[in-house]
Parts: C-alpha cells; sequence; structure tokens
C-alpha cells in the first residue's frame, strides 16, 4: 500500500474514531462519496480540538480557504493546524532555528498565510515568514505525490519567455528546456524566490518517499549561479517539525494532537 492509500484509512478512521463524524464527504471532482472527506458543513472539524481551535477558526476563514478544506487530507488545513499554534504561541523561532534561518526573536516575524508576492507572476505560497534579516516561503505538500506541471499553451509560453526565463537566468547556469520546465512548472516557481536572504522550503512527510524523491531529482539537475542560493533551498519534513522542542508546555501536548491526525 502507498503512502496516499495508508494515511488515507487513517484519517477515514480518525474522522469515526477522533471526530464521531461517521457520514462521508462528497468529492465533486469524481461526483462520489468518501470516507476520509468531511460533510461540506463539517469543515471546521478539520481543525484540531484544542485550546487553538476558536483563534485558528477566525484566522482560517478570513482568508481564502481551497475547494477540498473539507478534505481531511487538505495540505492547507494540515499547515495552518501545524503554523497557528506556534505562531499563537510565539514560537516561530524554534521552527526558524531548525534551519538556522531568520535567527531573531518571534515577536520580530511577520507571517501571512496564502501568501503571493508578485501580483504578475502569481506564485501563492501556503506560509510566508519575514524580518529584517530575510524572507522564508514555504510549500506545505502532504499526501500529494506530484508537483504541480502546466499545459503547454500560449499563456504558459508567454510567462515563460516574459517572466520565467530571464530569473531562471539570473538564477541557474544551466538553461532549462521549456518542456522540462512545464513538466516541473511548480517547484520552478517556488524556487525563482530564493536569493541570498531568501530561502524557499518545502515541507513534506518523509513517508511521502515518491515526493521527496522527485523534489531531489530536479533540485540535483539544477547548477545555481550562487552556492549560498542553492543552500536557501531546503526540504525540511513534517515529522521533525512536531518533534521540535518547544517552550510551552501546551503546545508539546497540541504536538502529540497533531500527529495523532497527520503522522503515520
Amino acid at each position: 500500500m502507498n503512502y496516499k492509500k495508508m494515511v488515507l484509512e487513517h484519517l477515514s478512521d480518525y474522522k469515526k474514531r477522533v471526530l464521531n463524524i461517521q457520514k462521508d464527504g462528497y468529492f465533486a471532482k469524481y461526483k462520489t462519496y468518501y470516507s476520509h472527506i468531511l460533510p461540506c458543513d463539517e469543515k471546521k472539524a478539520n481543525i484540531i480540538d484544542s485550546p487553538y481551535k476558536d483563534a485558528i477558526i477566525e484566522n482560517v476563514f478570513k482568508t481564502h480557504t481551497h475547494m477540498y478544506f473539507h478534505h481531511l487530507n487538505s495540505s492547507q488545513a494540515a499547515c495552518y493546524n501545524l503554523f497557528f499554534p506556534i505562531i499563537i504561541e510565539g514560537e516561530i523561532d524554534i521552527f526558524l532555528k531548525k534551519l538556522n534561518i531568520l535567527n531573531n526573536n518571534s515577536s520580530e516575524v511577520k507571517y501571512y498565510f496564502e501568501y503571493i508576492e508578485d501580483s504578475v507572476e502569481k506564485t501563492n505560497f501556503d506560509a510566508f515568514f519575514t524580518n529584517v534579516r530575510g524572507k522564508c516561503y514555504l510549500e506545505f505538500k502532504y499526501t500529494e505525490q506530484d508537483f504541480g506541471n502546466a499545459k503547454n499553451d500560449k499563456n504558459h509560453r508567454e510567462k515563460y519567455e516574459n517572466i520565467y526565463l530571464s530569473r531562471l537566468k539570473h538564477l541557474l547556469r544551466n538553461e532549462i528546456d521549456y518542456e522540462y520546465f512545464l513538466k516541473n512548472y511548480q517547484i520552478f516557481r517556488n524556487i525563482i524566490y530564493a536569493g541570498k536572504s531568501s530561502y524557499v522550503v518545502f515541507v513534506i512527510p518523509r513517508k511521502n518517499v515518491n515526493l521527496c524523491r522527485k523534489l531531489t531529482a530536479v533540485l540535483e539537475t539544477l547548477d545555481f549561479v550562487d552556492n549560498i542560493v542553492a543552500e536557501n533551498i531546503h526540504i525540511l519534513h513534517l515529522e521533525d517539525i512536531v518533534e521540535l522542542h518547544y517552550r510551552k508546555t501546551e503546545l508539546m501536548h497540541y504536538m502529540n494532537k497533531y500527529k495523532e491526525k497527520y503522522i503515520i
């Protein structure tokens, strides 16, 4: 059984055992019901029950939630459930120190979710952290088995020629073939934000081996102009974030709840 199937089975059991929700949710794309999906009117149950829940819900539903937020394997929900309690407790510095980036006090770190920096290029990052020392762009994956690709059409050709080609030339010594770029579209859209004080972080579960391998394989084909920039692109495993030693006991207890839901 592959990683995604194992997670979906686990979440199906979690929905019934922990959430006490027996009704299955509807997957519009496939026009059928699945046991790992919440009924749409129960989507707030995708926020882990904890002292942080009300604050998370208040913040989450101020922003754009994805169409599939009611899926228990929603990476957006998994990202919110992980980082909002860390931010609420003022301990985002623990996470950033794990990467040895933006080392400073938590109070000086600003954060955004569903962050778009360039309104023309329009890459959407799951989370973004910044302070006087730099920027951290975060892409969060959970059960996804691939990174997004793109169609070979007029719109993507124009974006490649007018936006991405010049940015890639500043970043890389090797020229990126257009077809290869489209095949790995999301990866390239993310890494062009890396710089000397700008970090791109991919959060992926360690057990999602196929996705980790795909990302690593692409990164290994790239010849960066500056080694410092190359070192500012990180793959961080979800399991390592929940096992960090946070200062607040409440937060450590919460991470056990997070592991119960998301870590298999």
